[in-house]
């Protein structure tokens, strides 16, 4: 699996409504629901704002969608299932629609918010989803040296990772 490592937009226009969609990493519900509430606030006049969100590892994923007025099954759930089916976790996608005067119909409604799923995660960048923990160590200074030498050696994620001398000498990878 896969996560985004920023957010991306795309906007689709089909029989003069107008679809926004925006895709974002996110790390948890809260945190998907406050996008959903700033791009409420951001878009007032518009007729809907659609939503579906994956996170987790494949063994634990949690889902979440919204319909937001749109007829049952129309709107959330084909943004859902395509975000299911990319290989992404850890995102949400909001697609706000303007109302262009023509109905879509049901047909018409789940190729849209599917399409504009889609557009707006064909090129999001993203890198491998890596299960990743905080590793932290005290030892004596006569180790430090072979310490030192040992997690060198390892590949880690960038940021906390490294060597401190202090009263206790720290390792935290």
């Amino acid at each position: 699996m896969f996560v985004p490592t920023q957010s991306r937009a795309a906007e689709l226009e089909i029989k003069k409504s107008l679809f926004l969609a925006a895709a974002h990493p996110v790390s948890s519900e809260d945190e998907a629901k406050e996008i959903i509430r700033r791009t409420r606030e951001e878009h007032p006049k518009s007729s809907h704002v659609v939503w579906a969100f994956v996170l987790g590892d494949e063994n634990t994923q949690h889902l979440g969608m919204s319909d937001d007025g749109e007829p049952r099954g129309t709107a959330g759930k084909p943004a859902l299932s395509t975000l299911q089916y990319s290989g992404l976790t850890n995102i949400l996608v909001c697609i706000v629609r303007y109302f262009g005067g023509t109905k879509l119909g049901t047909g018409g409604l789940v190729k849209a918010y599917t399409d504009s799923t889609k557009a707006v995660i064909d090129d999001i960048p993203r890198k491998l989803l890596v299960e990743e923990t905080v590793l932290g160590l005290r030892f004596g200074y006569h180790y430090y040296e072979g310490v030192r030498k040992v997690l060198g050696g390892i590949q880690g994620p960038d940021r906390g990772r490294g060597l401190r001398y202090g009263s206790v000498p720290e390792a935290q990878y």
